[in-house]
C-alpha cells in the first residue's frame, strides 16, 4: 500500500511539474524575467554564491538548476494562487 501511495504521489508531482512548466512557457518574456529575478532573490546565500560563480564560469551545475527550477515553480504557484497569472486553471 505504501508503494502504491508513493507512486501516486510521484505521478501527481510529475503532472504538477509538467503543468507549471507549460504555464511558465506560456508567459511573456517580461513575466519570465520577473520570475527569474524573484527566484534569485529567494535563494539562500549559499545558492546565490553558487549562482554568481556559475555566471562567471558560464555554466551551472545540475543541482543548481534543480534548486532554481524548484524556486521558480514555488513562485508560479504563488502567482496562480494570488491571481497574478490569469486565465489559467490552477488545478
Amino acid at each position: 500500500i505504501k508503494i502504491k501511495l508513493k507512486e501516486e504521489e510521484n505521478k501527481k508531482r510529475q503532472e504538477e511539474i509538467k503543468r507549471i512548466g507549460q504555464i511558465y512557457n506560456s508567459l511573456d518574456p517580461s513575466q519570465k524575467e520577473e520570475i527569474r529575478i524573484e527566484t534569485e532573490k529567494r535563494l539562500p546565500d549559499f545558492w546565490k554564491e553558487k549562482l554568481n560563480k556559475a555566471r562567471v564560469k558560464g555554466e551551472t551545475s545540475k543541482l543548481l538548476e534543480v534548486v532554481l527550477e524548484e524556486k521558480r515553480r514555488e513562485i508560479i504557484k504563488e502567482w496562480i494562487d494570488s491571481g497574478r497569472i490569469e486565465g489559467i486553471n490552477s488545478k
